[in-house]
């Protein structure tokens, strides 16, 4: 026989009754990398279209409103063109027009040349004085700043034009010049002399003409070239 302490109950609170146990219970996972969906959005109601195996196809359609969304670019030598009626159509890139199959629109596809207007006048800028002021269009010839007077090509062309044209005279004269002396002092060596007149007169004429060339060069060269800042379309 045992004693009394082997004898008494082992629990002497009766246990908790199985309705106030509390059953919700949560498992987390902490290394598990949350499944990202493919997902696009519709181009007519802004909707999200899941994308999941799908991913192959070219187009997809939305279960929202029922039309198509491109997924991918269009095939090569094709093009994505959306109706008013918000159908999309597939057709080629040389395409001129086309029908739609829903409502029997005809869609032009040319572009439209537009054709610029040309400006009335132009708003330059003096580089000397920086002052702004107006010239009609077009911009050909010389001006003088209204401000410091200074003397100002318009066209950046016929600035360019005139020193090439000063540059190759005066290098055509000197050249013509060095030849002619040249020749005379190969026939008539040290017989040429001022008191020729041929040659006086050749003398004089290819001095005066080089340095003409030459002063007009400097001057070409000098000579600035006002600055277009805008261009005016209307008066």
């Amino acid at each position: 026989m045992g004693s009394e302490s082997d004898l008494a109950p082992l629990l002497v609170t009766p246990p908790p009754a199985y309705e106030s146990v509390d059953q919700s219970f949560e498992i987390t996972f902490p290394n598990v990398i949350p499944r990202r969906i493919p997902v696009i959005e519709c181009k007519v109601c802004h909707a999200s279209i899941d994308c999941t195996g799908k991913l192959h196809q070219h187009v997809m359609r939305c279960n929202t409103c029922n039309e198509a969304t491109p997924l991918k670019q269009a095939p090569p030598g094709k093009k994505y063109i959306r109706c008013n009626c918000n159908c999309l159509l597939v057709c080629t890139e040389s395409a001129a027009q086309v029908v739609c199959p829903r409502c029997r629109r005809h869609i032009s596809l040319q572009r439209r040349a537009v054709m610029p207007t040309a400006p009335r006048s132009a708003l330059l800028r003096c580089p000397q004085c920086r002052t702004e002021f107006m010239a009609p269009y077009p911009l050909e010839g010389i001006m003088h700043c209204p401000s410091c007077d200074e003397k100002l090509h318009l066209n950046k062309k016929d600035h360019a034009r005139k020193i090439f044209i000063a540059f190759w005279l005066f290098l055509a004269f000197l050249t013509a010049g060095i030849i002619c002396m040249m020749c005379a002092f190969a026939i008539k060596g040290k017989d040429i002399g001022m008191d020729d007149p041929i040659a006086w007169v050749m003398f004089m004429f290819y001095t005066v003409a080089i340095v003409t060339m030459l002063v007009g060069l400097v001057i070409a060269a000098r000579t600035k070239v006002a600055k277009v800042v805008e261009f005016m379309h209307s008066d």
